[in-house]
């Protein structure tokens, strides 16, 4: 399993990261005001706000393992932003954009479970299998060797 998602990792990551900067460009769209069904309010700073997210987490990357901590700590940051950015009031009262809100969110978690497999860890799970097989044996062979 975790090989698996080793191998599929960079796909996780680039899906994850172009549909969390798409739901920013469309929130950004949507505070244009003119693109909804309903009318919204323009905010040019929402607006703004909105298109400058999605271009951070499109600048996300994972291709240099050096920097899986930074790049972490960038979406957590990024993730911080989104919960903050919750709190205004034409968020706030706006039930589809937190729920876009929410999606986004979600993606930029997964982003961070990925970018945290490592091949260390497939390394670790094999270990403790092992372990936990030789431990199974053990308990079977100690009732034979006490007989002995």
């Amino acid at each position: 399993i975790f090989e698996d998602l080793l191998d599929k990792k960079g796909e996780i990551w680039d899906t994850c990261r172009t549909k969390a900067a798409a739901r920013m460009m469309e929130l950004s769209r949507y505070f244009e005001g003119d693109r909804t069904l309903r009318s919204v309010e323009r905010n040019e700073g929402l607006m703004k706000w909105f298109a400058s997210m999605a271009v951070e987490i499109e600048s996300l990357s994972c291709e240099n393992e050096e920097h899986f901590t930074v790049t972490g700590r960038r979406i957590q940051l990024c993730i911080q932003a989104l919960k903050e950015i919750e709190e205004f009031d034409a968020v706030d009262r706006d039930m589809q954009v937190k729920a876009v809100l929410k999606e986004a969110r979600a993606l930029l978690l997964q982003m961070v479970r990925a970018v945290s497999i490592k091949d260390d860890v497939v390394v670790i799970v094999h270990s403790i299998s092992d372990m936990t097989y030789a431990t199974d044996a053990i308990c079977h062979l100690i009732p034979v060797i006490q007989r002995r």
